[in-house]
């Protein structure tokens, strides 16, 4: 694991673990094992750690995102897929939800994935922005572990997607691994 995703590793056990407010430069580099100099050498703020948290945690949705995308799926086939496991996922997410600076880096990550379903949809803007909006729930959903009503959202894809996504609900998801850390 590299000395970057070490740092990372540390800022999140350590926001969620004993608050944000415990996580100053000083304990997250104790916690990752370097100097300090060493962690500023990668992270001069505190606000490039979440900033770093919330681009490694779009990073691995962008991962998972090609890897469907290379079977043919579209990004809303894969946003509205059923999670298989988001669990890895979690602890980035909630670093990020319990960080003060979290809107610009969230609003940033929304951001990004509208584009992508804009993209699927280029005529109708406001499908995309359903699409997505319901795929946040699905997420929210998983990572609260809710179980999902399989056939509801069999129903949920027909109706955003078209008839032919209901029966391609198993759209081709990895197993998600956390950033930095192994499956």
């Amino acid at each position: 694991m590299s000395t970057r995703d070490r740092i990372l590793d540390a800022f999140e056990e350590l926001v969620i673990d004993q608050g944000d407010r415990a996580a100053t430069l000083d304990a997250v580099a104790a916690r990752a094992e370097v100097s300090k100099g060493g962690l500023i050498y990668h992270f001069a703020t505190r606000e490039e750690l979440i900033d770093a948290t919330a681009r490694r945690l779009f990073d691995a949705f962008e991962a998972d995102l090609a890897r469907v995308r290379a079977t043919g799926a579209s990004t809303a086939d894969y946003y509205l897929s059923d999670p298989p496991d988001l669990h890895s996922l979690s602890r980035s997410v909630s670093v990020l939800l319990r960080m003060p600076s979290t809107p610009q880096a969230a609003q940033r990550f929304v951001d990004r994935w509208s584009q992508r379903l804009a993209d699927d949809f280029p005529d109708d803007p406001v499908h995309a922005e359903l699409v997505r909006l319901v795929g946040d729930g699905l997420l929210l959903q998983a990572l609260l572990g809710v179980p999902l009503r399989t056939e509801l959202l069999a129903q949920v894809r027909s109706r955003l997607l078209g008839p032919e996504a209901a029966a391609t609900a198993d759209v081709p998801t990895p197993a998600r691994a956390s950033p930095g850390r192994s499956a």
